[in-house]
This record gives structure tokens, sequence and C-alpha cells, in this order.
């Protein structure tokens, strides 16, 4: 069986349930878990799709800085409120 996804963004729908029992249904909470096998894939394909090379790389370090962003990789882990310098190349 293959699950996609990203397994931060997808929530379990249980009518009437509190945030625990939410939290508590998702795959990555069960015991079969432990019997799944993370893939992740390493190139975005569509991001690249139709691009030149130089606009590749534009798109890609675009999107690193948005992933980046997700992950929480950008400022301290103590930080509540985060500026960001978003470099002009990528402002419209």
């Amino acid at each position: 069986m293959i699950f996609g996804g990203d397994f931060r963004q997808s929530l379990s729908v249980i009518s009437k349930g509190t945030t625990q029992e939410v939290v508590h249904s998702m795959i990555n909470s069960s015991y079969l878990w432990n019997f799944c096998e993370v893939l992740t894939l390493t190139k975005n394909t569509r991001l690249l799709k139709g691009a030149s090379d130089s606009d590749a790389e534009a798109r890609k370090m675009f999107s690193d800085l948005v992933l980046n962003i997700g992950d929480g990789n950008i400022g301290e882990s103590n930080d509540v409120d985060i500026s960001l310098a978003i470099p002009d190349d990528f402002l419209i």
C-alpha cells in the first residue's frame, strides 16, 4: 500500500473528536507505522518542468526557501516572531 502526501498537513476527520483523538488517529501514531518504509522524493519535477537551466536554479532556490520556512529551519527555535529577508530576486 502506498500513502502519498505530507503527513504534517493532513489530519484525520473524527466526528466530534478531541484534538488528542485526531492526533492519535494519524498513521504515524499507529502501531503499523513501525512496518512502514518512508521514501522521500528528492527532485521536484513539476517545479522544473519547462525551465531553462538558469530559471531552474532560481526556482529551486525559492522552493528550498519555502520548505525551510515550513520546516521551521529559519530563525531560532525559541523565536516567536521571525524577521525574514526575502531576496530581491523573489519579489514581484
